[in-house]
Order: structure tokens, then sequence, then C-alpha cells
């Protein structure tokens, strides 16, 4: 299983706390550890809950979801993360150059790297429900990239 710390992952942490002080960074909260997703309090985390949920419905079989310095993350078993909750309404997939992520709207995110892409989890030009399956397909591509993955 690849640690936190792994290329592949290097980046979803250094995402995640820019712009947190260099006291904030030493918090527990903040560590890159994959914890389980009770272990913090709903004041604790950087994720809406409603948009952790939204994260937990979209995750794969096979599929871990737990929180990473206080935000959601679903990773693959062999330790790669593949998708992130941010914030009020922004999901985050490694889904590669997958077409599905130009029809679901999604833009490149390359501050997490060349094959994330974000979404906002409540607006879409498509209705409620497709926009629930073009994030749950984008979410199977991402986790099937994820494991695809390795470092070279």
């Amino acid at each position: 299983m690849r640690e936190l710390d792994d290329p592949l992952n290097a980046r979803v942490h250094a995402y995640i706390t820019h712009g947190l002080t260099a006291a904030e960074r030493e918090w527990p909260r903040f560590a890159n550890t994959f914890r389980d997703v009770g272990e913090l309090s709903i004041n604790e985390l950087n994720t809406h809950p409603d948009l952790g949920d939204r994260l937990r419905d979209l995750m794969p079989a096979g599929a871990e979801w737990g929180i990473i310095a206080c935000c959601n993350v679903l990773r693959a078993r062999n330790g790669v993360v593949f998708a992130l909750a941010r914030g009020m309404d922004h999901l985050y997939f490694r889904c590669g150059m997958t077409p599905l992520a130009t029809i679901a709207g999604a833009n490149l995110t390359a501050e997490l790297g060349p094959d994330w892409h974000g979404v906002n989890a409540w607006q879409s030009a498509f209705g409620t429900k497709e926009t629930l399956h073009l994030h749950r397909d984008l979410c199977v591509v991402a986790h099937e990239h994820a494991l695809a993955l390795t470092t070279d």
C-alpha cells in the first residue's frame, strides 16, 4: 500500500494544507495521516458534512473513505488517493484525461496534478440525477485510474 508521502499522493496533502500557518501545520488534525471519518468532530473538518456524505455516496466498491488533514478523501486499495472533497461544494477526481471529465464540466486542477479534475458538486448544466450519475462515473474512472498508477 502506498503511503501518503509517496510521490503519487504528496500533492494531495500539500494542496489541502496550502495557506496554513507554520503553527497550524503542526496541529495533529492537519497531519498527513489517513484517518477514519469518525475521528474528527464536525467542527474540525474543512469539508462541509453534506459534501463529505456526497463523496461517500460516490465511493466505488473496494475503495476506502477517510480523512486527510481535515478533508474527506477516497483511496484505492493500493493506497493511491483518487478523490477529494473540500470546502462547501468542490469535488476533485484523479481521473486522467478521460473525455468524461469534459462532459461533466470538470476543470483541470494543476495544483493537485495533471490528472486531477474539479467539479462543483451541486451545480451543473444537467439535472440533479444526471449530475449525480456523471460524478459517480467520474469517481469510478478515477478509482480505476488510481489502481493502474505506478511510480517509474
